[in-house]
């Protein structure tokens, strides 16, 4: 059983892999994003039009947004552009 603290991570990359989203990292070390999600994940600046995992309270840093998934601390987004 996961631990309540993976939950949010694993289900943002269960979703991202469902969707074919291609998804980059920042703001967050989360290992195990890459092990549920299926491939590794680049960990660099967002572009416009790229899908991000980070933490929910870092949101305010990235250029304007759409969520995808937010739960538990963790954001899935689409950077506009």
């Amino acid at each position: 059983m996961l631990g309540k603290a993976q939950q949010p991570v694993k289900d943002a990359a269960q979703l991202a892999r469902t969707q074919g989203y291609e998804v980059v990292m920042w703001g967050i070390n989360a290992p195990s994003f890459s092990v549920y999600y299926g491939k590794a994940v680049a960990i660099r600046t967002p572009r416009p039009g790229d899908f991000v995992i980070t933490r929910s309270r870092r949101l305010g840093e990235l250029p304007p947004h759409e969520s995808f998934y937010s739960r538990g601390g963790i954001a899935l987004v689409r950077i506009s552009g």
